[in-house]
């Protein structure tokens, strides 16, 4: 028969809880935390205030998106447009590129009739790494290995169906850090 001591030893070690790091956003957005999870190398914004902009040509998936990501229980600033006439992209752009930067919002997605003008104007914004992406692997990746705090989209070049699919693949992924985190820092240097 094993002694009382002899049991204590022979139990495995508790399990030790995820550890949670808080640190202090980049220099774009000094009011955003992030957190840092420990175990993975992972940074998640902990904001769930993401904003939306458009153009006219995309004022309906804007909205179907909205919809979707506040069901989420993401908090939707979403700049409109509401009327169909026609609104400048690169002002669309960058007043969503500023919340971002600012650290009003921890994310942003601009849509515009290719996504592309509008991703041009959001890139302008001194801090801000946005990716016109029109497939899941793409949105992924923009967030997993160059921390891009905003997605671009084409309603005249994606559908609906897909389009929440791609706001899926950005919303769930995180950036990887590691080898990723030093060619982020040489983009950032870009700017100086």
């Amino acid at each position: 028969m094993a002694s009382p001591q002899m049991a204590q030893r022979r139990s495995p070690p508790p399990q030790q809880s995820e550890r949670i790091e808080l640190t202090n956003a980049p220099r774009f957005a000094p009011r955003l935390q992030t957190q840092r999870i420990s175990n993975t190398g992972m940074t998640l914004p902990m904001s769930k205030r993401i904003v939306l902009s458009s153009d006219h040509a995309a004022i309906a998936l804007r909205q179907t998106i909205a919809e979707h990501i506040a069901a989420k229980g993401w908090e939707v600033v979403d700049l409109g447009p509401t009327t169909p006439e026609s609104t400048h992209y690169p002002e669309r752009g960058a007043e969503a590129a500023e919340r971002v930067a600012s650290g009003d919002c921890a994310l942003g997605i601009v849509l515009c009739g290719t996504g592309q003008g509008i991703m041009m104007a959001a890139n302008k914004v001194k801090g801000i790494r946005c990716g016109v992406c029109h497939d899941t692997f793409s949105a992924r990746m923009i967030r997993q290995h160059n921390d891009a705090q905003m997605l671009a989209m084409g309603a005249r070049v994606i559908g609906e169906g897909l389009a929440l699919d791609i706001v899926d693949a950005f919303l769930d992924a995180a950036f990887e850090g590691g080898r990723h985190g030093t060619r982020v820092d040489m983009i950032k240097a870009l700017e100086a």
